[in-house]
């Protein structure tokens, strides 16, 4: 029997088997360069969208530092990649949100215009700890993919050698300072997002306002990644304008910015934003009236005591006792005269008091260390933690009448000399008739709301009697109609003593609910006849 070779269809097989190497090294070549090029692509998208998230962090953080209340905001720290068929794709990127580098900031040379915040801040608000909200990416492709940091309310991108600007924040815009400062324990990781609750460690904030304490500069020392140059990128509106004179780096973690020591007032803000676990309310630091303004309170009548507490960040704290007492008059439901109350949300003790019957004034106590009330505590109104302020009782019981308005104020000459000096037979006097009209806002009716009209003559030489009042007259106007034009003899009782001496004339109105008007004229006498 006889064999032969068959050598029909073995093309094919090995063009076959070509085929299918070819394939597989496509398939290599896919895998090794088109899909993490791909991949690059979704991380850089993802990392877009990161910081839109970062920017809604931050207006989450803005919106619970100015109205006190808690947000929830998803952050995608992290990416998936879409299923490839026959292709490999690496490990989910997931990305952390962190909080990072606690540190202190200061501002130096200010002193507070309210004498009650002046207790606290005279000199500089030290020690104002906070902390940077730090993305660290964790990419298996965009392998120059950037830091994103948040702090003070800017939030930047650092590349390394590079750090771009996102959002430049208020740190100092006019005459305003705006520090957003932020506590906690955080550190999350996912492929997908996190949620991450802005909730208010200081907040609401309060604004204060400060003016320089000396000629030296109003300077902000804040502890930052951001060089020196970047920061002047941050703040170039201001620099151009004249409100910021200058940024210089102190080391190589510390910026100094140099405010115009000639602008006169500042106003301050600073909420504090906690983040994560662990976070904190900070211990209150001084007390203030929550309602200056309310002066006076009707005779017989209840009105309510409202006292803040607040922190070094100068922003309410809330649950704190604080104890309350009062000359006269009482206090709550109880009618007591010391009471001790807890802080509400807004970090206020809240009282109702209970005018006396009589006229005068009701000296108010308040302390969070102690009673004021017992004579052991030691009170005192020159410590922060303790505060005293007064209320006078008046006779109207209309809780609120218009704004009192001075219509006129005007010092008629009765002298011969044209200096002021009347002659009184045996004695020279300095004297001054004071004409003066009140009006309420235009008001033509009789006014029931008006409680007094004082007129005062203040020696304002400085030297013989310090700014005493020599002679005043008052008058309780009440129900009457007469509103002026009035005029009132006011005269030195010191006879020749009063000779070339400056004095202020003060007219003072009081309305009841109303801050008093007041009005003031400078005037001197000259002896020589």
């Amino acid at each position: 029997m006889k064999f032969t070779t068959d050598n029909r269809g073995v093309s094919e097989v090995v063009g076959a088997i070509l085929v299918f190497g070819l394939f597989v090294a496509l398939l290599a070549v896919f895998q090794t360069t088109a899909i993490p090029a791909a991949n690059e692509e979704v991380e850089y998208n993802h990392n877009q969208e990161l910081q839109s998230d970062m920017i809604g962090l931050l207006e989450g953080a803005s919106r619970t530092g100015a109205q006190g209340t808690s947000e929830s905001v998803g952050v995608r720290t992290g990416t998936t990649y879409p299923s490839r068929l026959l292709f490999f794709n690496p490990r989910n990127p997931a990305g952390r949100i962190s909080t990072v580098d606690k540190r202190n900031a200061t501002v130096e040379n200010i002193t507070a215009t309210d004498p009650t915040v002046r207790k606290y801040i005279n000199g500089s608000t030290a020690n104002l700890s906070t902390k940077r909200i730090q993305y660290d990416p964790a990419y298996n492709q965009y392998n120059n993919a950037p830091t994103t940091h948040l702090e003070y309310g800017v939030l930047y991108n650092d590349f390394g050698d590079e750090q771009i600007i996102e959002n430049r924040g208020s740190v100092v815009s006019g005459n305003s300072i705006n520090l957003m400062f932020f506590a906690g324990n955080l550190s999350r990781s996912s492929a997908s997002s996190v949620s991450v609750d802005t909730r208010p460690t200081s907040a609401p904030a309060r604004t204060v306002t400060v003016a320089p304490n000396s000629s030296d500069n109003v300077t902000i020392r804040l502890p930052t990644r951001l060089s020196e140059e970047k920061w002047e990128e941050i703040l170039d509106d201001e620099i151009q304008n004249g409100n910021v004179l200058g940024v210089r780096n102190e080391s190589n973690t510390t910026v100094i910015i140099d405010l115009d020591p000639g602008v006169n007032r500042y106003t301050l803000r600073m909420p504090k934003i906690g983040v994560g676990s662990g976070v904190n309310q900070p211990n209150p630091k001084y007390l203030i009236n929550a309602k200056p303004g309310d002066t006076t309170v009707p005779r017989d009548q209840a009105s309510d005591l409202s006292i803040e507490i607040r922190d070094k960040y100068n922003n309410p704290v809330r649950g704190e006792k604080v104890n309350i007492s009062v000359s006269d008059g009482t206090l709550g439901p109880n009618s007591v005269t010391n009471v001790e109350v807890t802080t509400n949300s807004e970090g206020r003790a809240e009282v109702q008091f209970n005018a006396p019957p009589t006229l005068g004034t009701v000296q108010v106590n308040a302390s969070y260390e102690g009673n004021p009330a017992n004579a052991g505590y030691g009170f005192d109104r020159n410590r922060t933690q303790d505060l005293q302020y007064e209320l006078q009782v008046v006779s109207s019981s209309i809780p609120q009448g218009p704004e009192p308005n001075i219509d006129q104020m005007d010092i008629t000459d009765e002298s011969d000399s044209g200096n002021f000096l009347v002659i009184i037979p045996g004695n020279g006097t300095a004297a001054f008739d004071v004409d003066w009209e009140v009006d309420f806002d235009g008001n033509a009716v009789p006014n029931i709301f008006l409680d007094t009209v004082e007129l005062r003559m203040v020696d304002d030489t400085g030297t013989s009697s310090d700014g005493r009042i020599v002679d005043s007259a008052e008058y309780s106007l009440g129900d009457v109609t007469q509103q002026g034009p009035e005029t009132t003899r006011l005269e030195d009782p010191r006879g020749e003593d009063s000779c070339d001496n400056d004095y202020k004339i003060e007219l003072i109105v009081i309305s009841t609910g109303n801050q008093p008007d007041s009005q003031t004229k400078s005037v001197n006498s000259d002896c020589a006849l």
